[in-house]
């Protein structure tokens, strides 16, 4: 073996070591963070706090949304059924004013 083959060797042989502590690092990483409970933990309390402000904000959303459909159909109805909407109020007016002459009338 001539002293240049002694070398190349020699300078494989620490590239091969040096892949094997970079893997070793990053597997000592992975195996702390595994290990680290409360960190994991408070890591999946904020991506579920998360996910709940999010499906809560899309809920107040959709309910502004519905409520204004509603308020709009009801507008709508009001103006297009003002006679009925009329006569139902003077119907209930005069059963009250009839309930009350009644009550008056027994006591």
């Amino acid at each position: 073996m001539t002293a240049s083959e002694q070398t190349g060797d020699a300078e494989q042989l620490r590239e091969e070591i040096e892949r094997t502590r970079e893997l070793l690092g990053e597997t000592v990483e992975q195996l702390a963070a595994k290990v680290d409970v409360k960190g994991r933990a408070q890591a999946k309390a904020t991506e579920l706090a998360g996910q709940v402000t999010r499906q809560a904000k899309s809920t107040v959303a959709q309910g502004r949304v519905r409520a204004a459909q509603v308020r709009k159909q009801g507008a709508e109805a009001a103006r297009t059924n003002r006679v009925p909407l009329s006569a139902a109020a003077g119907g209930v007016l005069l059963a009250a004013i009839a309930f009350i002459i009644w009550r008056r009338s027994k006591g």
